[in-house]
Order: C-alpha cells, then structure tokens, then sequence
C-alpha cells in the first residue's frame, strides 16, 4: 500500500518560515492537531521541522521568548517521506527520524511539502493492511 492512498484525508497544511518568531511557532502549533510543524522557504521546500517538545522548552525562559526564531528551533537533519513511499518505508522513516509525524514532500529534489502525517495514522494503515478491518464487537 502506498502512502499517498490516504494524504487526500490529510488537515489542510499548516507551515513556518525560518523568521517567524516564537510567539508565530507556539500560535501555529496550538492551530493543528500536530506536535510537529515543518519549517519551508519562499518556495514551499522543506528546510526542517519544529517539535512540540523544543518550543516547550524554549518557552521556559521568558527573557529568550522574543529572540528566539524557529530557525532556532528547527531540526534540519529529518528524511522526509514521499507520496510514492510504502507503508513500510514510512515507518522506517519514523523510527529514523524518531519523531511523531513527518513531512510529506512531493519529491527528494525539489522537496515541496505537500502534507503532513502523523506516525499513528500510519501504524494504524500498516496494521489495518496487514491484518484487515477489525471484526465488530
């Protein structure tokens, strides 16, 4: 099974720019069900991605709030998936990545992210492929 199967049913985009300060970081992650947000240029390419857990921790100092960027906050180093990955391929790339939902770009050259997904929505599919739909109880 493809991933880009069920990308259609996916929250509509919600993404930050390298500038956008804290305040912009911490008001777009309370907008969207995600603990993650990517982080985009002018042209929609992924540049990295903030955690939930990173702008917590950047929030404990109130003298830093003003001064600090999501660039600051950004990690740059994630594998992106691609419409085009499986089921399997993308969970490898979240136990690589580590985190609890990745970017989805449209390809690994131009990296424009079209979506993104969370690994829970796609455990579940996995599982769901695997075993089928669950019985009625």
């Amino acid at each position: 099974m493809w991933l880009g199967a069920f990308l259609a049913s996916q929250q509509p985009l919600v993404t930050l720019h390298p500038s956008d300060p804290l305040a912009t970081v911490i008001h777009r992650l309370s907008s969207v069900p995600l603990s993650i947000l990517p982080v985009v240029d002018g042209d929609s390419r992924l540049l990295g991605v903030v955690n939930l857990e990173e702008v917590h921790l950047a929030a404990q100092t109130p003298s830093l709030k003003p001064l600090i960027l999501a660039e600051d906050l950004m990690r740059s180093d994630i594998r992106p998936l691609t419409s085009d990955d499986t089921l399997d391929r993308a969970l490898e790339l979240f136990v690589e990545n580590d985190l609890l939902a990745l970017p989805v770009v449209d390809n690994l050259k131009t990296r424009q992210v079209i979506a993104m997904v969370r690994r829970f929505d796609v455990a579940s599919a996995y599982l769901r492929h695997i075993h089928g739909p669950r019985a009625p109880s």
